[in-house]
């Protein structure tokens, strides 16, 4: 689909660029075909679906991660505390349900794409994710802890997964996609796999990168809890703790709420002063350490951009102006009207548009069944 998006405000454009106070997007397959100031060129003005931007801004898509999204789907007190016994009675059907609907609403705060951590590693559970993220559209990166698991235990377990998955198209657009989360040196048959799978390997501190970069996993990413230092500022680097984040580093929670955008921003705003730093983390800096999404929206990169209504409340109207837009931002006071993932429009006047009402039916009717 060829998308046109005119008249609207760019955060994000590139990095000597950050802001366009009024431009135009063009998408196709997939695509940021063209993006620049003013008005598109008269080769542009054609598309199938033409977006008028005014009091709008588009940015690239937030990436949040790393907890465990079962985990927030059984966030209440009653469920989580009987959260083992629950899984082992819910259908594939119901762990789908739940989990669409549930990836629906974290979009509808701002992400496109979204890291969680599956732990155990419970292939009925992986299953379910991987098919709510392919209908609802939202790239789900399933991370495995892989320490105490024998690589062909994970390859089996992935390859099963990837083939239940009914839409190709999910798995060759990235959609659904796995990662390896490593404490200790691995079995280098790990690294073979990352490597046929196209996994992405995430590890616990800069010491084990540099020892997993010997055997063949040159673009490890790492996970660190404290203030990094000056040898890891060649690799992708990600802070697991806000007070310990540094300028250049993607920052996660493992917190499971934390993968609502709103409460993210919230919890970041609490130790980080500089609300660009804030909308920088979201949109820019994770998806560039972490590999995932995109992270501007210059010519040539993948469409996961959503655009932001100011032009009337609950929001607006405000003044779209680039300071104005990132205070508004990290203070959690955004309206997401439309998000796109891949270049495929996902969210358009507010609404899920591959989410409905036959969904959220089936969800409630499997948390009804769960109220003692």
């Amino acid at each position: 689909m060829k998308i046109l998006v005119e008249n609207i405000s760019i955060y994000g454009y590139s990095t000597q660029k950050r802001f366009i106070d009024k431009g135009y997007l063009y998408i196709d397959k997939g695509v940021v075909v063209a993006a620049g100031e003013g008005v598109p060129p008269p080769e542009l003005e054609i598309a199938d679906y033409i977006i008028d931007g005014r009091y709008s801004v588009a940015l690239p898509g937030f990436v949040v991660g790393i907890g465990n999204i079962i985990d927030y789907i059984f966030r209440f007190k009653t469920l989580i505390e009987r959260k083992k016994d629950i899984l082992s009675t819910l259908s594939l059907s119901d762990i789908q349900a739940l989990s669409l609907v549930t990836l629906a609403s974290i979009a509808s705060n701002g992400a496109t794409s979204v890291i969680t951590s599956v732990n155990p590693a419970d292939p009925r559970v992986l299953t379910g994710l991987a098919l709510a993220a392919s209908e609802c559209w939202v790239r789900l990166r399933m991370v495995i802890p892989v320490d105490s698991m024998s690589p062909q235990e994970v390859e089996d377990t992935i390859k099963n997964v990837l083939r239940g998955v009914k839409d190709p198209e999910a798995i060759n657009k990235k959609i659904v996609s796995f990662g390896f989360y490593a404490r200790k040196r691995i079995d280098r048959k790990f690294i073979e796999i990352a490597s046929a799978l196209d996994i992405k390997i995430y590890v616990d501190g800069h010491l084990l990168a540099d020892e997993l970069a010997k055997e063949g996993a040159s673009d490890v990413i790492v996970f660190t809890d404290s203030s990094i230092d000056e040898t890891v500022k060649t690799r992708k680097a990600v802070s697991t703790k806000p007070n310990m984040w540094r300028p250049g580093m993607g920052l996660v929670s493992l917190d499971p709420l934390d993968l609502v955008p709103r409460n993210f921003i919230a919890s970041m705003s609490r130790v980080i002063a500089d609300p660009r730093a804030i909308l920088d983390i979201m949109c820019h800096l994770n998806p560039a350490n972490l590999d995932i999404g995109a992270k501007s929206i210059e010519s040539g990169n993948i469409a996961d951009i959503i655009i932001l209504d100011y032009s009337k409340p609950p929001s607006g109207p405000i003044p779209v102006t680039e300071d104005n837009v990132i205070e508004e931002i990290a203070t959690g006071n955004y309206t997401v009207e439309t998000s796109l993932v891949g270049g495929e429009i996902t969210l358009d006047q507010g609404l899920t548009l591959n989410v409905g009402e036959k969904h959220f039916r089936k969800a409630r009717a499997v948390l009804d069944s769960l109220k003692q």
